[in-house]
């Protein structure tokens, strides 16, 4: 067993590294999802298989390329707003993925039910406050 659980992280599969390491019942879906760019919640582990999400997407793959990131601070279906937007403006995470440069994830946002192709950095995203806008003093 891994000490994976409850972690965010990477798992950069290609076909190129073998089937092997995705359980076969997955392994349609899973490469459809092209995983390598994706940020995955390791949810659980049993029979030699980690168990990944990936939204409301799950996924059983051998621990062997999985790799923890730190500073996730939002997941899929997270209601944030975009800091320091004029007028307010609210999104729902639609995708979480790994900026392999930058070493942080970059997030897409649904406004008003519409994917929007713009990514956004973590500083440029603040936590859905019902109660109003939260300011970077708040924090």
């Amino acid at each position: 067993m891994s000490n994976f659980i409850n972690t965010s992280g990477i798992y950069p599969w290609s076909p190129g590294h073998g089937t092997q390491l995705v359980h076969p019942d997955d392994l349609e879906r899973f490469t459809k999802l092209f995983p390598r760019e994706r940020v995955f919640q390791a949810v659980d582990e049993r029979d030699g298989y980690l168990t990944l999400k990936y939204g409301t997407e799950s996924f059983r793959v051998r621990p062997d390329l999985y790799r923890p990131v730190t500073g996730v601070a939002f997941r899929i279906g997270d209601l944030v707003e975009v800091s320091g937007a004029q007028p307010p403006k609210s999104g729902v995470i639609g995708e979480v993925n790994w900026h392999f440069k930058n070493r942080e994830p970059i997030y897409y946002l649904s406004f008003n039910g519409k994917p929007s192709s713009r990514r956004y950095s973590p500083g440029e995203l603040l936590p859905h406050s019902p109660e109003g806008r939260i300011t970077k003093e708040q924090e």
